[in-house]
């Protein structure tokens, strides 16, 4: 019986060719953007899910107050985190471990095979395995393999990366280069983690390195005074301890400052980040050298928009068999006549809606393999699509299931209530019906135009405000700034020889020495005191280093005092608006020659620029004199402003790396370019905004496309019987066009409102951002309208200019 039922089903489905195209097509776009969306969520969803202690970690990170906003550091002092392993009750472990991205070089036969740049690497002592003890050791054991200097423990993938596909016991004692000098001994492999998780450190080096190696320089142990975001802190509290125990003792930390040191004046105040919300908070964001983290918020937002893709599918699929359901009387007739039931008549109508259903479900997956393929570089690393995946599966089958019976339950009742006589006799009273499903059309048709109005407006607004953030002055110059990073452990003789070199390419304008440029992704935070005429107080800012070209390469202006002087020993500061101001000062000259406690006197105020996003305001910031620095800024000279200008000055300054880093390779970047990787997260928002919005319209003008071709249908003889009397081409196209264009109208005044809401929500996120004008809404109601009377006018002006002979006969 159920074969017979679909049967029937799809030979009616063969009649009215063109409404069960647009069905299917319009039901297997929305499935394929909600199917595609889902996987998002799902694979976002599940991080760190797998570990048994998630509940009990958490990291710590600091609420800095810069006098502007509180500033956020996923991190904390490095002395505060020894001071909570040794005053803190109510801790199961603790772990402190330094993020760091590397270059690694493994000898083999008196050679070296370079694997380049690795940013997995992280130096860590044995409690890393106690906090987060879900991994299996190959070989070694947590408890010895990181206790001694120089030793690295590896993932077992990147042990077979580095020394091939060989017994793991032959790796033991093997010697990796990180950074050409810091050599290493593998004391331990452990296996990859398979489940995903933001924690996908690959190369583990003992903690105790640091104190007998070069990276004691760079690393401040047991220092209360500076952040440093590499640095990280995870604790595992014991099971059944409240988590207000443990921050009422971290309150306690400048106590145990003042217990240390015998002075009251530090504040970092810490707080606990849970282990759930590390993959989900912007502020934090993950580590350095890491990913973008994916917004909860982001995420929420793209299930409801794939849902409501799939739902205004399913209404276009509503729309059209409602729109039919008086053109079936007879057929409804002459079954009850013939002895069918209104359950089997129900039962066969829900038949055509399971074949539509079918079919789309089939095209979906295809859509969904392309959309796969073409958003590749924004999909998540590590996201794969397969229809033999369980949850792909369940997916589609809850969507076969879900989409019959709510797009053809209503239908199938409707028609299957009509009553046989009547129908018959081409007497049934469907002005009641009618009259519902006409309101009932016209309603889902306004939900649909308002949906893709919201949708148009903030692909409008995310591409304003991606193009204001990569326009805005930010205080400085980074066009045809070039960045080059030295080795870390040459000394200064070598760096200063390449600096010699660079200063012998005319291409190049300006050159400084410096550690970071002014705006980057790391940060260095720091505090002095001063004296503002009540008593000492602490200020905080960022810190940048630099030698006396730093400003110049970058074009900070300098609006009052002087430069820094070439001199390591004193102790000068550069500081900028935001930090006089915070000083109490209002004009540049009245804070020059002021003094900290600790002597720094400050010599010169710069303009405001950024240091982060525009997400954050412009914080306090220092600039110091540091003649150590690693890494060069130049400015390249560029007649035409553009890439390829730069190439003959690349090529000199590559030679001339050659000649100092024989063995080093050559690696630069452009500053414009790291800049942009702020705003990744609002450029994949953007593309998937512009293909939600795109879907919206294609399935909005689909469903309009269907109920204007039904409309058509529904009034040949009338359109026939009009041209008979004269009416125009023009006349007929207004009015079988004119109720479609109120519909969207309405929809635009319906969604405006909400519109502005959303635009102004997601703008929230930003310190700067655009503002939302009157002319964005125009824009979108223009883009709805143009498209919606492109799709209309395909069927009414083709029906407008049919033979009014043949619509008078069209039965």
């Amino acid at each position: 019986m159920l074969i017979k039922d679909l049967t029937f089903a799809f030979r009616n489905l063969l009649r009215n060719k063109l409404l069960a195209a647009v069905n299917v097509f319009g039901l297997s776009i929305g499935i394929s953007a909600c199917l595609v969306i889902f996987l998002i969520a799902s694979y976002e969803l599940s991080f760190d899910r797998f570990q048994p202690d998630r509940d009990r970690i958490f990291r710590m990170y600091t609420v800095a107050h810069s006098g502007v906003t509180d500033e956020l550091y996923s991190a904390i002092p490095t002395g505060a985190a020894g001071a909570i392993r040794d005053h803190f009750t109510g801790l199961e472990s603790l772990t402190n471990f330094h993020t760091l991205s590397w270059n690694v070089k493994v000898p083999v036969n008196r050679d070296f095979k370079d694997f380049g740049n690795n940013s997995k690497i992280i130096v860590a002592g044995p409690e890393y395995f106690d906090v987060f003890n879900y991994y299996q050791w190959v070989v070694g054991n947590p408890r010895q393999s990181l206790v001694e200097p120089f030793n690295v423990v590896l993932s077992e993938s990147r042990a077979r990366l580095y020394f091939g596909d060989v017994e793991p016991f032959s790796v033991i004692g093997r010697e990796i280069y990180y950074q050409d000098s810091m050599i290493v001994t593998v004391s331990g492999i452990v296996k990859d983690i398979s489940e995903r998780t933001d924690l996908d450190f690959t190369d583990f080096i003992s903690y105790s390195t640091i104190e007998k190696s070069w990276l004691g320089n760079r690393i401040q142990l047991n220092s209360w005074n500076s952040i440093n975001t590499s640095s990280q802190v995870f604790l595992k509290i014991h099971v059944g301890t409240p988590i207000e125990k443990i921050e009422a003792q971290i309150s306690r930390l400048p106590e145990i400052y003042k217990e240390q040191h015998k002075r009251s004046d530090w504040s970092y105040p810490s707080r606990m980040q849970p282990l759930a919300d590390l993959h989900f908070n912007p502020e934090l964001g993950l580590f350095d050298n890491s990913r973008s983290v994916m917004e909860k918020s982001t995420l929420q937002i793209l299930l409801v928009v794939g849902g409501l893709l799939l739902l205004i599918a399913s209404i276009n699929f509503i729309n059209l068999e409602t729109a039919q359901a008086s053109r079936r009387a007879k057929e409804v007739g002459i079954r009850k006549v013939l002895g069918s039931s209104r359950r089997k008549l129900i039962t066969r109508f829900l038949s055509e809606s399971f074949i539509l259903c079918f079919l789309a479900v089939g095209l979906a997956v295809v859509w969904a393999d392309v959309a796969m393929k073409y958003f590749s570089e924004y999909m998540p690393q590590g996201l794969v699509f397969s229809i033999t995946q369980p949850i792909v599966a369940i997916f589609l089958i809850s969507c076969v299931a879900v989409v019959t019976l709510l797009a053809g339950l209503y239908p199938a009742f409707i028609l299957s209530s009509y009553q046989p006589t009547a129908a018959l006799k081409d007497i049934v009273n469907l002005d009641r019906t009618t009259t519902r499903s006409s309101l009932i059309r016209k309603s889902l048709t306004v939900f649909q135009f308002s949906f893709s109005q919201i949708l148009i407006v903030g692909t409008i607004t995310i591409a304003f405000q991606l193009n204001f953030m990569l326009n805005k002055d930010l205080g400085f110059d980074s066009k045809s700034v070039v960045w080059v990073n030295t080795p870390w452990e040459e000394q200064k003789d070598k760096r200063l020889a390449f600096q010699n070199e660079l200063e012998q390419i005319p291409e190049i304008q300006r050159l400084s020495m410096n550690d970071m440029p002014p705006i980057s992704w790391g940060t260095v935070s720091s505090s002095l005191n001063f004296d503002n005429g009540k008593g000492e107080v602490t200020y905080k800012y960022n810190e940048k280093r630099g030698d006396t070209s730093y400003i110049g390469v970058y074009d900070i202006k300098l609006l009052a005092g002087r430069n820094l002087l070439p001199i390591d020993t004193a102790r000068q500061l550069l500081i900028n608006e935001t930090f006089m101001r915070n000083l109490g000062f209002t004009e540049p000259w009245d804070v020059v020659g002021k003094t900290s406690s600790r002597n720094y006197t400050i010599v010169g105020v710069v303009q405001d620029f950024h240091t982060e996003s525009l997400h954050a305001p412009i914080l306090p910031t220092v600039i110091l004199y540091d003649g150590q620095s690693k890494g060069f800024a130049m400015k390249i000279f560029t007649p035409h402003n553009k890439v390829s200008d730069m190439q003959p000055a690349l090529e000199k300054i590559e030679s001339a790396w050659k000649k100092i880093y024989l063995d080093e390779k050559f690696r630069y970047s452009f500053l414009d370019d790291n800049m942009k990787r702020f705003y990744e997260t609002e450029q994949r928002t953007g593309k998937l905004a512009r293909a939600a919005t795109s879907i919206a319209i294609l399935i909005s003008c689909l469903g309009l496309f269907g109920l204007s071709s039904f409309t058509v249908l529904q009034r040949t003889k009338e359109i026939g019987i009009r041209k008979v009397l004269g009416a125009s081409i023009n006349n007929i196209w207004f009015l079988l066009s004119k109720d479609f264009v109120v519909l969207i109208l309405v929809a635009c005044i319906i969604s405006a409102p909400i519109a502005y809401y959303v635009a102004e929500l997601w703008l929230e996120g930003f310190a700067y951002r655009m503002d939302v004008t009157v002319w964005i809404f125009i824009a979108a109601a223009l883009v709805s309208l143009i498209v919606a009377f492109i799709t209309m006018s395909f069927r009414t002006i083709r029906a407008a200019q049919s033979d009014p002979v043949k619509s008078l006969r069209y039965e």
